[in-house]
């Protein structure tokens, strides 16, 4: 019996990111709209439109764009908010850049054009302004380092190749009365079909249940028996539906859940490649052959055993040369007349025959051959 069919519901899909207060930010002018705007007292927007009013901006040129101005405006405490309140959009080389660059955009320069001395009053709103900046993007996040940084992952990715197991273990100080417990409950419960009591065995005791191939497949069922019963209540089944996906939804429920293929061994897995990749050139031939179907041609008539095939350029067999018979080879020679006949002092005696020639007696010996046969008949 095959897998049988999971759909996810709509309710446990991821939301989308609302984008509608970004997107207003990014069709007005700074000078119209910005991002301390007050939306209410605004008659040309229908603030009733906009999904999650004052929402995050994820956009860079939008975010940029609004900085900018509210430099131009020397309303630094708002460019703090605006960074703060808007994390994770700069990288940090970006980062870099704007801090840079907002040096020209700081109206107060610490230096005396006339005289080129320090100014002691215009160095402090300087540097508070750019301290504005740092700090804003600080928090927003791009200078921090990656000790810091929020979204960093906090384990080593190192993981021991022998310690790597495809099964959850068991609590430190396992309880085999636990045990029993917890395996008998989720197997009564399934062979009830009930959902929820399957389900909460699974989540409570998930380290302790001896999890099988049988038990899997039965337990996927579960979400499909949901519907099958005979009078439908929506809202039950609903509640069905939202215990079963936030059960098997769970890392360590997800985990107890694959162990079942983790059994299969290496020569178990390799036949099961094989039986797929044997269906699958199966269809690959159907298809090739309804394809040139089309065309009126058929390609089934034609010999599909290749196993004989060789190359044009391949190179022919030749005999071993430390497997040669030698012995029968001079026998052959001397047969054929083409050894020379030598004495005690190695003198040549008679003539060797010429390839010329022995074609010659061959050739007499067949007509001979032919003639005894006509005069018999």
């Amino acid at each position: 019996m095959g897998m049988p069919t999971v759909t996810i519901p709509r309710t446990m899909r991821p939301p989308k990111v609302p984008r509608d207060y970004e997107r207003l930010l990014e069709s007005r002018s700074p000078e119209d709209i910005n991002y301390n705007t007050r939306l209410r007292d605004r008659d040309d927007v229908d603030i009733y439109q906009i999904d999650h009013l004052y929402g995050r901006i994820t956009d860079k040129d939008v975010l940029l764009k609004n900085m900018e101005y509210l430099m131009f405006q020397d309303d630094f405490r708002s460019v703090y908010r605006l960074l703060r309140d808007n994390p994770d959009v700069f990288t940090k080389e970006e980062a870099s850049r704007i801090l840079h660059n907002c040096v020209r955009l700081i109206p107060v320069y610490p230096v005396r054009a006339d005289s080129g001395l320090l100014d002691k009053r215009a160095a402090f709103e300087f540097a508070k302004r750019f301290s504005a900046v740092w700090d804003g993007l600080w928090e927003h996040g791009a200078l921090k380092p990656r000790h810091l940084a929020k979204n960093r992952w906090k384990m080593k990715r190192k993981q021991k190749l022998d310690e790597v197991s495809p099964y959850l273990s068991e609590p430190r100080r396992p309880d085999p009365a636990i045990r029993d417990k917890a395996n008998k409950d989720f197997t009564d419960a399934l062979a009830a079909k009930d959902v929820e009591k399957a389900c909460l065995a699974l989540r409570k005791y998930t380290r302790y249940i001896a999890m099988d191939a049988e038990k899997l497949n039965r337990y996927l069922n579960l979400f499909q028996d949901i519907h099958s019963g005979e009078e439908r209540d929506e809202k039950r089944e609903a509640y069905l539906r939202k215990v079963w996906w936030t059960t098997t939804r769970k890392s360590k429920v997800l985990i107890k859940l694959m162990e079942p293929f983790g059994e299969e061994g290496a020569e178990e897995a390799r036949e099961d490649f094989d039986k797929q990749m044997d269906i699958w050139k199966a269809e690959q031939w159907q298809k090739n052959v309804d394809k040139w179907l089309e065309k009126g041609i058929d390609v089934r008539k034609f010999n599909r055993d290749f196993s004989n095939a060789v190359p044009m350029d391949a190179v022919p067999v030749v005999d071993d040369p430390y497997t040669f018979d030698l012995d029968a080879y001079w026998e052959q020679l001397e047969r054929e007349g083409r050894l020379p006949k030598v004495n005690l002092d190695h003198e040549v005696v008679g003539e060797v025959a010429d390839d010329a020639a022995i074609a010659e007696e061959e050739a007499a010996i067949e007509e001979g051959d032919a003639s005894g046969a006509t005069e018999a008949s």
